[in-house]
This record gives C-alpha cells, structure tokens and sequence, in this order.
C-alpha cells in the first residue's frame, strides 16, 4: 500500500512538470508571435502593433500650431510614435534573439542604405531560432539600428552610424521626436 503512495506522488510530480513545461513552452512561443509582428513594414505601411508599444508621452499639438498645419520641420505625432514603436520592436527582438541564441546577432556589415535590410537578416529570417521580426523597420522617417552587444538607436533618415550613438540610444525618451523628418 506504501508503495502505491508513492507511485501516486511520483505520478502526480511529473504531471505537474510536464504541465509546467508546456505552459512555459507556450509562453515563449506568444512572446515570440509577438515579437515576429512587427509595427511596420519596409513599404512605409502598418501593420500589427503587437510588438513592443510605444510607452512614452504623446503631447498634443495645438490647433494652430506648425505641426497642426504640416508646416515647419516639426514631424508628426504618428511619425513619433512609430519611431517609438519600431526601436523597441527592435529592441525586443533583439532580447528574444539572445535569449533562443546566448547572443545578441551581430551586423553583417557597417550601417548603410545598401546594407540597412542585410543587417535585419539574422532577425527577420526563419534561422538560429527566428524569425523575431517581420520586416526590417522603414527608412522613410527614421533609421533604427543595433549592434552586437544588444544597444538600439535612431538616426534621421538617409544618416547611418557605423557604431553606437548613445544620444540617439531608445533609451533616451526624446530620441525619436529629435530626428524623426
């Protein structure tokens, strides 16, 4: 009869972990969808915003103001709130990389226009555990881009840093009202 207790808890442990790691299993397989839909795409277009949402303030513009009318080189709201949205997709991407890899992916080349979609390859294709993002995000407002020790940062458009720009870093909360055009 003893015997047949601790079957019975043996049993019921094991059903426990393996329940456990299904649901675990689950977790990271949303995390990852998530992740894969990316806020925007290369034709300028958007799409799901189920990756990381933008979280910093939105001011309003007033009515009369440059911005309101187009005028001035003051840049949208939504173009604000994209940059925002893109970098941190990024940025997620980049940790769901390295938590499937042990490492964050490393730029097949220097930042450019030629080597902008190139450099989102290790994230964006169905390799090394991914793909974590869709597409690359657009270049038509700004410029997101990484490196190697997991850093994201935001250029204006058509500027490309070769190494990490800790002024333009997702981090700073002003970064994409500051270059977005």
């Amino acid at each position: 009869m003893r015997h047949d207790h601790r079957r019975n808890e043996q049993g019921a442990a094991g059903l426990t972990l393996g329940l456990l790691g299904v649901l675990l299993a689950a977790v990271i397989g949303v995390i990852i969808f998530a992740v894969t839909l990316s806020p925007s795409s290369s034709n300028g277009k958007r799409g799901s915003s189920l990756g990381s949402p933008f979280t910093g303030p939105i001011s309003p513009v007033p009515a009369g103001s440059p911005a309101a009318s187009g005028l001035a080189n003051v840049p949208p709201a939504a173009q604000i709130a994209s940059c925002g949205a893109d970098s941190r997709s990024v940025a997620v991407a980049l940790q769901a990389y390295d938590a499937v890899n042990g490492a964050f992916p490393t730029p097949s080349a220097p930042w450019s226009a030629a080597t902008y979609a190139a450099n989102y390859t290790p994230l964006t294709t169905a390799t090394k555990g991914g793909s974590f993002m869709r597409v690359a995000p657009s270049t038509t407002h700004y410029v997101v881009e990484y490196n190697s020790s997991g850093n994201v940062w935001v250029e204006p458009p058509g500027q490309y840093d070769a190494a990490y720009n800790p002024a333009h870093s997702v981090d700073v909360a002003a970064v994409c009202a500051s270059v977005v055009k």
